[in-house]
């Protein structure tokens, strides 16, 4: 058995015999190869979803149960993003938000949501209706107990924090000079503003990159609609100035 604590950045492995004694109600698992899953509602739809733990996204739901429940045209999803990297290279989503998330006893309000546009790999299973992320997951503390089939999503103080999405259309690396666009979303404010794929950036807002850590730059790209955002790019005479937009 397995304890994650999202709020105190731990991770707690209990020696065999060891039984829950919190006070959250039992989670049934079941398990997709090596992978768990639990059963959730997304407005109202039943289905089993996996939990990735590895997954910097919320709620990404995949291609069979988004097309079979019309989801695409009910959530207006129309801004197509790189959502990921995986083995078989870049995956891409449309950005949207799902109203109501239902897991464990606990509801989540427009959690971020990806509808996987996926044509291989893991997403393709259609008997699974998706995947929830480290957008959802950070919400409880954890405890899994894979002996008794079994886990435990204990609330903690970010159950109810708003669910937060890029608003700036760019997917970004590390480079050696700060960071690299690898894609940008057809439409966006990155987009707008010119941006292109292969571009480095190595300022924002006047800040030298090599000073910035990747996660801070992307809370900042999740900043306030209508503020702006201005980077230096090598090449470019003059800085970019992103206007951020909800997607």
């Amino acid at each position: 058995p397995t304890r994650i604590d999202y709020e105190a950045s731990t991770l707690t492995f209990y020696p065999p015999g060891w039984r829950y004694a919190g006070a959250a109600r039992p989670v049934p698992l079941t398990f997709k190869g090596t992978k768990p899953q639990i059963d959730a509602e997304v407005d109202g739809v039943a289905g089993r979803f996996t939990i990735d733990t590895g997954s910097a996204g919320s709620l990404t739901l995949y291609p069979a149960f988004a097309e079979q429940h019309g989801l695409a045209a009910r959530y207006g999803a129309r801004t197509r993003i790189m959502s990921g990297v995986g083995i078989g290279g870049p995956v891409f989503s449309l950005l949207a938000r799902a109203n109501l998330l239902e897991l464990a006893g606990s509801r989540i309000e427009r959690p971020v949501t990806y509808l996987s546009q996926a044509r291989a790999g893991a997403a393709t299973d259609k008997t699974t209706a998706g995947s929830l992320g480290h957008g959802v997951l950070r919400r409880f503390n954890l405890v899994f107990d894979y002996p008794h089939d079994v886990a435990y999503f204990e609330p903690n103080n970010a159950l109810g924090d708003p669910d937060l999405a890029d608003r700036s259309g760019l997917r970004l690396e590390g480079a050696a000079e700060g960071f690299r666009i690898v894609y940008v979303a057809e439409g966006s404010p990155a987009a707008v503003a010119g941006l292109r794929a292969d571009e480095i950036i190595t300022e924002v807002d006047g800040v030298a990159a090599s000073r910035i850590a990747m996660k801070d730059l992307r809370a900042r790209l999740k900043g306030s609609i209508g503020s702006g955002v201005t980077l230096e790019i090598v090449g470019r005479p003059t800085p970019v100035v992103i206007v951020l937009k909800e997607l």
